[in-house]
């Protein structure tokens, strides 16, 4: 090995200084992120540093998970965990390696290193966005506020329709109306998580997250809960199908709906196709 070689593979081991050790079977968060740094990036930020912490090597601090299975975990855009990632980096709390195929020549997961405190840089102010928009729970607050639940509002189209008999009929109907095209209960949101056990074994972590239930809700909404059903257990029939959409959980069958239809009626399309050649031939 030539001298230049040696100094160059000495010059990358000391590139970053690695965290403190860990013991195995926990993982630390150092107070000082959670006690001056986590203000500055936020709810979201600091779940996606957690994430890094936790898959980060016991030895070197080291870790390499893909953007995607951090969005995954925590339940973020793969675009706001890029975004997130950058800031660590320019900040110091991170140093990032990358590394390439050098036999397909693609780029490999990015090589992370989480850096002590000591060469952590304070951002000046808060690197998450405020928007000032009121929040949903401060919405509610309003709403319960200027509308009590003993008379509420009517409809637009009870008001162009006949007057009702008494606050109690009216309070009926304007819930008739809200429920038709799609209320969601508790009831509709476990049947319909525990369908997707045909194609995701792990399917019981939805239960505990918000946004995957958000989804479904959505989508209940929008379409009625019987079609949402219908799509969910079109899944198993075709996830084994070349160039079927991959979809295993509710925020992937909200995303790739408009994929997963297309492909259900090029499905249909083809046993069609084959039944004429089959009446044809007989």
């Amino acid at each position: 090995m030539t001298t230049a070689l040696c100094y160059k593979n000495m010059e990358q081991q000391t590139l970053f200084k690695g965290r403190d050790k860990r013991k195995r079977g926990w993982f630390w968060l150092d107070n000082d992120y959670l006690n001056g740094w986590a203000k500055y990036f936020g709810a979201v930020g600091t779940a996606i540093y957690v994430s890094l912490c936790r898959h980060s090597n016991n030895e070197n601090q080291k870790c390499f998970p893909a953007m995607k299975t951090i969005a995954e975990e925590t339940g973020i855009s793969e675009n706001t965990v890029k975004k997130y990632i950058h800031l660590f980096e320019k900040f110091k709390l991170i140093g990032i390696e990358k590394e390439r195929d050098y036999k397909t020549k693609k780029w490999l997961n990015n090589i992370y290193t989480l850096l002590d405190k000591i060469e952590w840089i304070q951002p000046d102010k808060p690197l998450w966005k405020n928007k000032r928009k009121k929040s949903h729970s401060q919405s509610l607050a309003m709403e319960t506020h200027s509308q009590p639940l003993s008379e509420p509002q009517p409809t637009i189209d009870e008001t162009h329709s006949q007057p009702l008999a008494n606050k109690e009929d009216s309070y009926i109907r304007k819930t008739y109306i809200k429920e038709e095209n799609g209320a969601f209960s508790e009831k509709d949101r476990k049947e319909l998580i525990d369908l997707f056990k045909e194609v995701n074994p792990n399917y019981e972590i939805f239960f505990a997250r918000k946004n995957q239930s958000d989804a479904l809700k959505r989508m209940v909404s929008k379409f009625g809960r019987e079609k949402v059903e219908n799509a969910i257990k079109v899944l198993p029939q075709i996830i084994n199908k070349p160039y079927a959409p991959r979809i295993t959980s509710p925020i992937q069958l909200e995303n790739k709906l408009g994929e997963l239809k297309a492909f259900y009626e090029q499905e249909k399309s083809k046993v069609a196709d084959k039944s004429k050649i089959k009446s044809v031939r007989v």
